[in-house]
């Protein structure tokens, strides 16, 4: 493929809001696996310019297979922006590679927040019962109050693969509920138990939004007086 006509193509997407005229732009992307061509998505990904056309890039990858995984693996080798370190766990993590989950358990803790939040979203899509501990730890003690939101909403991801867990998961979100005080990160560990439990409080998720809706204090207070009877 011509590469040159490849950036071409970008410059004029990377100046659009159009969906139609985005997605031209990754079929053609996608229409070569030529190892250029995945180093040149790869870094695609630095650009972050125009986030509706970079988050399309970001899932684009994903479409690649085993080759883009492989190449993850070894550009994480060597890649020293933060933001593409954290890019490439979630990568790995969205494609289930096996590298994914040794390396979240490590991103969980380190210094970067964004890092650190993209470790829980991987931890959720594959953690083993041994990760809920770490879940936990990032729950209740993570000073950073979307990592812990975030935390909380992967107990109820890793409860798929793991529902004989509940309990576990359940104790967990109560004893984080009892703990926190941002309103925005009780919101969501009251969602997550709600969606665990099958049991509304009164909180809504707004998808389009990525909010909780609902009268939190109350909700707070219903959730902890059922998982008290439990």
């Amino acid at each position: 493929m011509n590469l040159e006509s490849l950036k071409e193509k970008y410059r004029s997407a990377s100046e659009s809001d159009s969906y139609e005229v985005h997605e031209d732009f990754i079929k053609m992307l996608l229409s070569s696996s030529e190892l250029e061509v995945l180093n040149y998505h790869y870094d695609l990904l630095r650009e972050r310019q125009n986030r509706e056309l970079y988050l399309r890039l970001r899932a684009a990858f994903v479409k690649r297979g085993q080759a883009a995984a492989n190449l993850l693996v070894e550009k994480l080798k060597n890649e020293r922006e933060p933001a593409m370190r954290a890019d490439i766990l979630h990568l790995l993590g969205r494609m289930r590679h096996e590298a994914a989950l040794p390396l979240a358990r490590e991103a969980i803790q380190s210094p970067d927040g964004d890092f650190r939040d993209r470790g829980v979203y991987v931890l959720g899509w594959m953690g083993e019962i041994e990760d809920i501990d770490l879940l936990k730890g990032r729950l209740l003690n993570d000073p950073d109050p979307k990592v812990r939101a975030d935390a909380a909403t992967a107990h109820d991801q890793i409860k798929d693969n793991l529902p004989g867990a509940k309990n576990k998961l359940l104790a967990n979100l109560k004893e984080g509920l009892e703990k926190e005080k941002d309103e925005k990160v009780c919101g969501w560990i009251i969602v997550t138990i709600q969606d665990i439990i099958k049991k509304s409080f009164g909180l809504k998720e707004d998808i389009e939004e990525g909010e909780v809706r609902g009268n939190v204090s109350a909700a707070k207070q219903k959730c902890l007086a059922h998982l008290s009877s439990l």
